[in-house]
């Protein structure tokens, strides 16, 4: 799987096709405070969360928050995919043992917890009943765990590429 994934023209595929859903999400959500959608996605408290859409409400722009999930349900397949890729690729780059593959994993994890705060938040829309203690406070933790994993994905892959880019020139420089 590492070798497949980290071929170069699989991680183009997944890198234009997460570009393409993340512009098209960035275009559909245009009419809400993109901090206030980080917020929303995060919120660990029902009136933090109710506070958020109710502002949507009074704008007029709850719909963009509704349609915007026609993309990003799908979305984080393409962003766990392609950076699991270039996790591969930065395993490769880098010479890592088979032992380190688990690394490919972090952003496939971090896509899911992504599907989970989606699917909380349809039923928190539908079902303004559910806006409470504890089921804020699991939909706010799977976010938070997707951002860090996300960011984990990203660090450990550029620290993979500059660990692997190190060994070469050293290399260069014995010959």
């Amino acid at each position: 799987m590492r070798q497949v994934l980290g071929r170069r023209w699989i991680i183009l595929t997944l890198g234009l096709t997460y570009l393409v859903s993340q512009l098209t999400i960035l275009s559909i959500i245009e009419p809400l405070d993109r901090l206030q959608v980080f917020r929303l996605q995060t919120a660990l408290s029902p009136e933090a969360f109710l506070a958020i859409k109710q502002s949507w409400v009074d704008a007029g722009v709850l719909d963009a928050y509704w349609r915007h999930f026609v993309v990003d349900f799908p979305h984080p397949l393409w962003y766990g995919l392609f950076l699991a890729a270039c996790a591969a690729s930065a395993l490769n780059f880098s010479n890592r043992p088979d032992s380190w593959n688990a690394l490919i994993v972090l952003p496939v994890v971090a896509g899911a917890c992504d599907f989970v705060e989606n699917s909380f938040h349809v039923v928190f829309l539908l079902e303004p009943a559910a806006i409470a203690h504890p089921w804020i406070a699991i939909s706010g933790l799977f976010s938070h765990v997707k951002w860090l994993l996300l960011a984990s994905s990203i660090l450990i892959s550029v620290a993979l590429c500059a660990t692997g880019a190190r060994i070469r020139i050293a290399k260069r420089h014995q010959l």
